[in-house]
């Protein structure tokens, strides 16, 4: 989760050039994290990432990325040229779609609950039919049981 929030960092930084996380215990999803993250900076030039949990292919992607400075500079540029009302339109378009999603599925809940309570209803009144049975039906079953 640290490597994460590290990457995450990446984002707003523009003047770390050289990143120490020897020994860390970085898995290789905290890499990944920090590689994706290293696409869009073209600021940090450097990461040490000895002795950290990662696999060599996490290892060798970051140093990768790192070689990579013409394009990790394209991509940044292109990244700050981006339109921001772009990017908050899309983010608003599916946030809306999922809470349309969500209502569909409270409807549907509580159409199931409703159909729940009518068949517990049905059931209660066929319990309290059986125990209210008549008394010429309760002589009739005393009379059965002392023939047998």
């Amino acid at each position: 989760e640290g490597a994460k929030c590290l990457a995450k960092s990446f984002q707003s930084n523009s003047t770390l050039n050289v990143v120490w996380i020897h020994e860390n215990k970085i898995g290789d999803d905290g890499a990944q994290a920090l590689a994706e993250a290293l696409e869009d900076n073209d600021t940090i030039e450097s990461m040490f990432v000895l002795g950290n949990s990662m696999s060599k292919k996490e290892e060798n992607g970051i140093k990768a990325i790192l070689a990579d400075v013409n394009g990790r500079k394209k991509r940044a540029n292109e990244e700050k040229e981006k339109p921001k009302a772009l990017v908050v339109e899309v983010e608003s378009a599916e946030k809306d779609e999922i809470l349309s999603l969500k209502e569909e599925e409270i409807e549907k809940l509580k159409a199931d609950l409703a159909e729940s309570r009518k068949e517990t209803e049905v059931a209660k009144a066929e319990v309290a039919t059986a125990a209210s049975a008549s008394p010429s039906q309760e002589e009739e079953m005393t009379a059965l049981r002392s023939e047998v």
